[in-house]
């Protein structure tokens, strides 16, 4: 059933945005719906489709359609497939929602559904301890990321009024111009950053490989990873075109395009592999939106359809290389396409040449938008040479990449033989990576189609008309020339890559990301497990003590600070009831401090409450004092009915001595005294209207009662009393299980 809703609910959505919203979209239109959900807040249920959220949705619902279809046969035959396929559907739905939202707060909730979602993905196959470690540091990083983006949203309102991202893209410059713009780009670059795996906070992603193959091929291509470069592109026309914004979100990008590219040429594992060059293109696109020019922008678009295209396509051919050999190690692979698997290299040929940004694919028409973005207007002084150095890198380390994945894997003669013969697999997994490899050589040999589905993109993340065209060939040009110098230095780097990833297989664990986040971690558990020892294992009334101490102290605080505004000297006077009826309340707290037998202090502390039911009844509220007397009436015979079964020695309070006795009333005391004065001051300086006056005067309009006690518990606090009543009755359901099940024991 999971798979059918999530087959039929992906295809349904790829088909409603293309015809439905599409011809509004490519018309300049947004598709735009809202209903109130929290009003108060500023917070509605608000759909929001321009092109960039077009874009994205489409990339979402048809890769899924493709996920999807390949999943139904590799998670063939596995445990807990149908309990699969609805985590698959919780992800798709949670990242539709995210680019589809109009809220700043409903985006937030999908956004950490994704992260929920994919945690449960990852941690899959749960009784491997690598796939539990996996989700587990995917889960702690991006929860963290999330808490950042939520507090920037937070902020966003505050400066602006308005949650909503239609009243936010109508005044774009509002938030540049306004003070808290530096801590509402720092939190979000933080939430984004760690979303999408920037350096340092890649260190999930490598992890996240050890869910099934079809969540890597989604995740990687168009899902989690691309939450973060969606934000980015949302919050440019909001946030861009400053030099702390370029600042942030460029050198970031360039940093972790080198160490995504770099690290991936060092991973023997081919999931691994694909995932460390992931982290380097999602590098390539943070830095182009760092730098935020048209060109720039153009260039962002382009590459993310060229990634999400070729890079779901490797992932299912490195599924399809695990099925039909049996392993992922590229060590023990090589010169499949000779061995039975030839429809497997020709699909990975294509879309390696893509990644490698060779023609005529997409990836070649991508490159050179990216090469024109680092030299076109708007970029240049130091961004640029920083930059272009980053590009050329990248793309040097890239293509020695790709040739890993065509050559060595499938062409080059090897002389290591797989656990398995290999073999083709069935037409389920073989379809969906044909299907994008045809995809990147459609737009690539027609890239006319590619910029019809780009333009609404460009235009919205530019906040302008974007008028811009793609062709497969611009003649001979300075970018053409510096793209073959990088052509010429990866395969140089390939041909030398046994030296030249030398050093990252010597590293030492402390030196990398992920020796820091363990060390990090590890410092949090041990500081964890410190503190525990030192405020768990002791008795129950140190505990106690702690937490009224710990509450004495802000109340005392709060006193300090407002001492002035306490009426001294003001007064009202009071009748002799009240004086005997307090003495008596006193002297009961202080036998139930002070006395030594549990009995004792029961009956002491029932006292208290019979003077305190005596003092609703001098108030005039006969209700109150009823239900106070009742109460406490059924806590003493409770009491002392538990009593009856005890030892004798247990009705004696351990360590009962004097010494002990006078530091619990101490500590009572000051807790006491504080809550009194600040009862007090609250009374004398009210912060807001009071809340009787409201209840006076609306009782009988608004709930047709004269009783004003009777209409709180059943019409303003209704549900908060059918709570109430509920725990009720669960407790009183659970004592009568107790009490039958101890029947059956003695009888037994």
């Amino acid at each position: 059933m999971a798979f059918a809703l999530g087959m039929g609910l992906s295809i349904l959505a790829f088909l409603a945005l293309l015809a439905g919203a599409g011809p509004q979209v490519l018309a300049g239109r947004v598709v735009a719906w809202s209903v109130p959900w929290m009003p108060s807040a500023g917070v509605n249920l608000s759909l929001y489709i321009d092109g960039l959220a077009w874009f994205f949705g489409l990339l979402v619902s048809g890769i899924g359609a493709l996920v999807f279809t390949y999943a139904s046969a590799y998670m063939h035959g596995a445990e807990r497939v149908n309990r699969f396929f609805w985590y698959l559907l919780l992800f798709m739905v949670s990242m539709l929602g995210l680019v589809l939202s109009g809220n700043l707060i409903l985006l937030f909730v999908f956004w950490e559904l994704t992260t929920v979602s994919s945690y449960l993905l990852i941690g899959f196959n749960y009784e491997r301890p690598e796939a539990r470690a996996g989700a587990q540091r995917s889960l702690v990083v991006t929860v963290v990321g999330g808490l950042g983006l939520l507090a920037a949203f937070v902020l966003v309102l505050l400066a602006t009024g308005s949650l909503e991202v239609a009243d936010l893209l109508a005044d774009p410059a509002a938030l540049r111009g306004h003070p808290s713009y530096g801590a509402i780009l720092a939190l979000l670059a933080f939430g984004a950053f760690t979303k999408s795996a920037q350096f340092p906070f890649h260190v999930w992603l490598p992890g996240a490989m050890e869910a099934p193959t079809p969540v890597s091929a989604y995740l990687h291509s168009a899902t989690m990873v691309k939450a973060g470069v969606f934000l980015l592109a949302r919050f440019l026309p909001l946030l861009g075109g400053t030099l702390p914004w370029l600042l942030v979100v460029g050198l970031t990008g360039v940093a972790t395009m080198l160490a995504g590219a770099y690290l991936a040429l060092s991973q023997r594992n081919l999931k691994a592999f694909l995932a460390y060059t992931t982290i380097g293109q999602l590098g390539v696109l943070t830095g182009l939106l760092g730098l935020g020019t048209l060109p720039a922008v153009v260039a962002a678009m382009a590459q993310t359809l060229n990634h999400a295209l070729y890079k779901g396509a490797l992932f299912m051919i490195a599924g399809n290389v695990e099925h039909g050999t049996g392993t992922r190690d590229l060590g023990r692979l090589g010169g499949l396409a000779r061995r039975g698997m030839p429809r497997t290299a020709a699909t990975a040929l294509v879309v390696a040449l893509s990644m490698a940004g060779l023609p005529p694919l997409l990836g070649f028409v991508s490159k050179e938008l990216i090469l024109e973005a680092a030299f076109g207007p708007g970029a240049h002084g130091w961004a640029s040479a920083v930059f272009v150095l980053g590009l050329g890198l990248n793309g040097a380390l890239n293509l020695a990449a790709a040739v890993v994945l065509a050559w060595d894997l499938f062409f080059r003669r090897s002389r290591v033989t797989p656990p398995h013969q290999p073999h083709e697999p069935g037409r389920a997994m073989a379809a969906p990576p044909a299907v994008l490899a045809a995809g990147v050589l459609g737009f690539g040999l027609a890239p006319a189609l590619a910029e019809r589905v780009l333009q609404p993109a460009v235009a919205a993340v530019a906040a302008r008309p974007a008028g811009f065209h793609l062709e497969l060939w611009h003649g001979f040009t300075a970018e053409l020339a510096v793209g073959l110098l990088v052509i010429a230095s990866g395969l140089v780097a390939y041909r030398y890559l046994a030296l030249l990833v030398a050093p990252a297989r010597v590293w030492p664990p402390a030196l990398q990301p992920i020796g820091w986040y363990e060390a990090l971690v590890g410092a949090v558990e041990r500081g964890t497990r410190r503190l525990n020892d030192l405020v768990q294992h002791r008795p129950l009334r140190h505990h106690l003590t702690v937490v009224l101490l710990a509450a004495a102290g802000f109340l005392w605080v709060t006193l300090f600070l407002h001492w002035r505004v306490l009426p001294w000297g003001q007064w009202s006077p009071v009748g002799p009831e009240f004086v005997v009826v307090a003495a008596v309340v006193v002297a009961g707290a202080l036998a139930t401090t002070l006395l030594r037998t549990g009995l004792g202090a029961i009956l002491s502390l029932g006292v208290v409450g019979y003077m305190v039911s005596l003092m609703y009844v001098i108030l005039q509220a006969p209700d109150l004092a009823l239900t106070q007397l009742l109460i406490e009436t059924l806590t003493v015979v409770l009491f002392v009915a538990v009593f009856a079964f005890l030892p004798r020695a247990a009705l004696r309070w351990a360590g009962s001595g004097y010494g002990s006795r006078g530091a619990d009333l101490a500590a009572a005391g000051l807790v006491g005294a504080g809550a009194a004065a600040l009862a007090l001051l609250a009374v004398t300086e009210p912060v807001f209207p009071r809340i009787s006056d409201y209840f006076v005067a609306n009782s009988l309009e608004l709930a047709g009662g004269k009783n004003v006690v009777n209409v709180i518990l059943v019409d303003f606090r209704g549900l908060d009393t059918m709570g109430e009543i509920t725990v009720l009755a669960i407790a009183a359901a659970g004592v009568f299980a107790l009490l039958r099940l101890g029947k059956r024991g003695s009888q037994g």
